[in-house]
């Protein structure tokens, strides 16, 4: 949390009386200067920032103090508010520098992106049998989160509702802006509905992740939500086939996790749909699902053994990471270093 101050000094000998400040660095911020006498004062008022963080890399101690000063002159016909006025105005600019002037911009893991309604072909015919036949989906429009869901926003989830930590929990809120992982689908569902949201069903997955590459009237449709080609610049993904072979999983978690937003976003301003961590689906897992779902709004079987993982991961190839490919897990098991959480609401 980071504090300000005023100060606010006079001339040798001017008379001064019951001076009082408060404030702190925040957008409901108020300062107020009280019980000013007359009297010839030239005044000089600066706010200065403390930070409680610690200064640059290999130092202690709070960082350096950084003024916004603005010079004024007081006469003796001034009166108490004029000074408030000064005081205020010196806050206002304060503020739009401080905000302007962050040393991280972090992004707004809230954002929803709105998701058109619309036809698209669901399915690969070169992919697993699972995956076939290509068919043609209708969704309606819906609102999907722009993000992978937090180590930051999940810690909140915990905090509020006392749900049970994932493995490894201390050590993931080290990196709070890297996916929750170790969850499984109770926990994924039961986040969704504490945040007002749900889980995204199947065919609202992989139509969201193909951006718009519908593959309907005159769009193309693509492997990747970029496009044919994988790329290590487009996605997290074992694209060398390395990290596969290791077997300390928390270990290399820790590697090559990355925070949410890393990459470059889909058609829609979707964010890793394509590699970094799985994420879960509202549907039941059943590989001869396609040949008989409707085409509009499929929801999936209505139940089965597993249920669905749709993107791929930081830990997978990068055919797992295929707009088309599906995965079914256990719905109450946990230990997965590579499955998150994404959420989604019906379009108001």
């Amino acid at each position: 949390m980071e504090k300000s101050r005023l100060v606010l000094e006079t001339n040798d000998g001017a008379s001064r009386q019951g001076i009082k400040y408060r404030g702190a660095s925040n957008r409901s911020l108020r300062l107020a200067v009280l019980d000013a006498c007359q009297g010839a004062h030239s005044t000089r008022s600066s706010l200065c920032r403390h930070s409680a963080e610690l200064g640059a890399k290999g130092h202690s101690g709070p960082k350096p103090e950084r003024p916004i000063s603005l010079s004024m002159t007081s006469i003796s016909q001034k009166t108490k508010r004029a000074i408030r006025f000064a005081a205020v105005a010196i806050l206002g600019l304060y503020l739009t520098i401080h905000c302007l002037a962050s040393e991280q911009v972090k992004p707004a893991l809230d954002e929803i992106v709105a998701i058109p309604a619309g036809y698209f072909m669901m399915g690969c015919d070169d992919g697993g049998d699972n995956e076939k036949p290509i068919h043609k989906v209708y969704v309606n429009a819906f609102l999907m989160d722009k993000y992978e869901v937090s180590v930051a926003q999940y810690k909140r989830f915990i905090e509020a509702t006392g749900h049970r930590q994932p493995e490894n929990w201390n050590e993931q809120l080290q990196n709070p802006n890297r996916p929750a992982v170790n969850v499984d689908w109770e926990d994924a569902n039961a986040y969704a509905n504490w945040v007002g949201k749900r889980l995204p069903t199947e065919a609202e997955w992989e139509y969201a992740a193909r951006g718009g590459n519908t593959g309907v009237a005159g769009k193309p449709s693509y492997k990747y939500p970029w496009g044919n080609e994988a790329s290590a610049t487009k996605a997290n993904f074992d694209a060398d086939s390395s990290r596969g072979r290791q077997r300390e999983w928390w270990g290399i978690a820790k590697l090559y996790l990355k925070g949410v937003g890393s990459y470059s976003p889909n058609g829609y301003g979707l964010y890793d749909m394509a590699g970094n961590v799985w994420e879960w689906c509202a549907d039941w897992s059943d590989p001869n699902y396609y040949k008989t779902s409707p085409e509009r709004n499929p929801q999936g079987p209505k139940n089965a053994r597993y249920r669905v993982l749709r993107g791929g991961s930081w830990y997978h190839d990068a055919n797992s990471m295929r707009c088309a490919k599906r995965r079914g897990r256990g719905p109450t098991i946990r230990g997965g270093y590579f499955i998150g959480i994404r959420c989604v609401q019906d379009a108001r």
